[in-house]
Protein backbone atom coordinates (compact mmCIF):
# COMPACT_ATOMS: atom_id res chain seq x y z
CA UNK A 1 0.00 0.00 0.00
CA UNK A 2 2.97 2.35 0.30
CA UNK A 3 1.59 3.48 3.66
CA UNK A 4 -1.60 4.84 2.11
CA UNK A 5 -4.76 4.69 4.20
CA UNK A 6 -8.16 5.34 2.65
CA UNK A 7 -11.36 5.78 4.64
CA UNK A 8 -14.36 4.73 2.57
CA UNK A 9 -18.01 5.16 3.44
CA UNK A 10 -21.22 3.81 1.98
CA UNK A 11 -23.95 6.35 1.33
CA UNK A 12 -27.01 4.52 2.70
CA UNK A 13 -29.49 6.29 0.45
CA UNK A 14 -27.66 5.72 -2.85
CA UNK A 15 -25.70 2.61 -1.81
CA UNK A 16 -22.60 4.13 -3.38
CA UNK A 17 -19.10 3.99 -1.99
CA UNK A 18 -17.18 7.24 -1.63
CA UNK A 19 -13.80 8.37 -0.33
CA UNK A 20 -14.21 10.19 2.97
CA UNK A 21 -10.53 10.81 3.82
CA UNK A 22 -7.03 9.64 3.04
CA UNK A 23 -3.55 9.93 4.50
CA UNK A 24 -0.13 8.41 4.06
CA UNK A 25 2.25 6.97 6.66
CA UNK A 26 6.05 6.75 6.34
CA UNK A 27 5.94 2.94 6.13
CA UNK A 28 3.56 0.21 5.00
CA UNK A 29 0.66 -0.67 7.28
CA UNK A 30 1.00 -4.07 8.99
CA UNK A 31 -2.35 -4.12 10.82
CA UNK A 32 -5.43 -1.99 11.40
CA UNK A 33 -8.49 -1.97 13.65
CA UNK A 34 -11.49 0.34 13.92
CA UNK A 35 -12.91 0.63 17.42
CA UNK A 36 -16.58 -0.25 17.88
CA UNK A 37 -18.19 2.53 19.89
CA UNK A 38 -21.54 2.55 21.66
CA UNK A 39 -23.31 5.53 23.17
CA UNK A 40 -26.58 4.94 25.02
CA UNK A 41 -26.47 1.32 23.78
CA UNK A 42 -26.51 2.45 20.14
CA UNK A 43 -23.54 1.74 17.88
CA UNK A 44 -21.93 4.94 16.62
CA UNK A 45 -19.39 5.53 13.85
CA UNK A 46 -15.93 4.54 15.03
CA UNK A 47 -14.03 7.51 16.54
CA UNK A 48 -10.60 5.79 16.44
CA UNK A 49 -8.41 3.49 14.43
CA UNK A 50 -5.26 1.71 15.61
CA UNK A 51 -2.61 1.28 12.92
CA UNK A 52 0.58 -0.77 13.16
CA UNK A 53 3.43 -0.02 10.78
CA UNK A 54 6.12 -2.21 9.25
CA UNK A 55 9.73 -1.14 9.72
CA UNK A 56 9.01 1.68 12.19
CA UNK A 57 7.84 -0.59 15.08
CA UNK A 58 5.04 1.77 16.09
CA UNK A 59 1.30 1.73 16.61
CA UNK A 60 -0.62 4.93 15.96
CA UNK A 61 -4.10 5.93 17.08
CA UNK A 62 -5.83 8.14 14.53
CA UNK A 63 -9.12 10.00 14.67
CA UNK A 64 -11.98 9.00 12.40
CA UNK A 65 -13.02 10.55 10.02
CA UNK A 66 -10.18 13.11 9.95
CA UNK A 67 -7.36 10.48 10.02
CA UNK A 68 -5.41 12.81 12.29
CA UNK A 69 -2.67 11.08 14.31
CA UNK A 70 -3.47 11.44 18.02
CA UNK A 71 -0.94 9.11 19.67
CA UNK A 72 2.13 7.21 18.43
CA UNK A 73 3.44 4.40 20.65
CA UNK A 74 6.85 2.87 19.95
CA UNK A 75 7.06 -0.87 20.51
CA UNK A 76 10.05 -1.88 22.61
CA UNK A 77 12.44 -4.38 21.04
CA UNK A 78 12.55 -5.48 17.43
CA UNK A 79 9.26 -7.37 16.97
CA UNK A 80 6.52 -6.00 14.71
CA UNK A 81 2.86 -5.56 15.59
CA UNK A 82 0.96 -8.27 13.72
CA UNK A 83 -2.50 -7.39 15.02
CA UNK A 84 -4.13 -4.55 16.96
CA UNK A 85 -7.47 -4.39 18.76
CA UNK A 86 -9.29 -1.43 20.28
CA UNK A 87 -12.05 -2.41 22.66
CA UNK A 88 -14.04 -1.39 25.70
CA UNK A 89 -13.93 -3.74 28.69
CA UNK A 90 -15.70 -2.87 31.92
CA UNK A 91 -16.07 0.78 30.81
CA UNK A 92 -12.32 1.07 30.14
CA UNK A 93 -11.01 1.55 26.63
CA UNK A 94 -8.00 -0.62 25.81
CA UNK A 95 -5.49 -1.06 23.02
CA UNK A 96 -4.18 -4.62 22.64
CA UNK A 97 -1.18 -5.26 20.40
CA UNK A 98 -0.26 -8.79 19.31
CA UNK A 99 3.43 -9.03 18.45
CA UNK A 100 5.04 -11.37 15.94
CA UNK A 101 6.67 -13.40 18.74
CA UNK A 102 3.32 -14.21 20.38
CA UNK A 103 3.46 -11.62 23.19
CA UNK A 104 0.56 -9.27 23.85
CA UNK A 105 0.92 -5.66 24.95
CA UNK A 106 -2.09 -4.00 26.56
CA UNK A 107 -2.64 -0.32 27.19
CA UNK A 108 -5.40 1.64 28.81
CA UNK A 109 -6.58 4.70 26.90
CA UNK A 110 -6.56 7.63 29.33
CA UNK A 111 -9.32 9.99 28.19
CA UNK A 112 -9.97 13.51 29.45
CA UNK A 113 -13.71 12.83 29.30
CA UNK A 114 -15.53 9.58 28.51
CA UNK A 115 -16.45 10.68 24.97
CA UNK A 116 -13.34 12.73 24.15
CA UNK A 117 -10.80 10.80 22.12
CA UNK A 118 -8.94 13.91 20.92
CA UNK A 119 -6.80 14.42 24.03
CA UNK A 120 -5.72 11.03 25.31
CA UNK A 121 -2.66 9.08 26.27
CA UNK A 122 -1.77 5.45 26.76
CA UNK A 123 -1.12 4.17 30.29
CA UNK A 124 -0.66 0.91 32.19
CA UNK A 125 1.40 -0.93 29.61
CA UNK A 126 1.58 -4.67 30.37
CA UNK A 127 3.41 -7.41 28.55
Amino acid sequence: SGGHLFLLEVDQSTRKLFLQAQTQFKHDISCLNLMPYYKDNVMQPSPLAAIGLWTELTVSLVSIPQLKTLVVETIDGDILAKSVQLSEMESIYRLIIALGDGYLLTYQLALETPDSFENMSLTNKRK
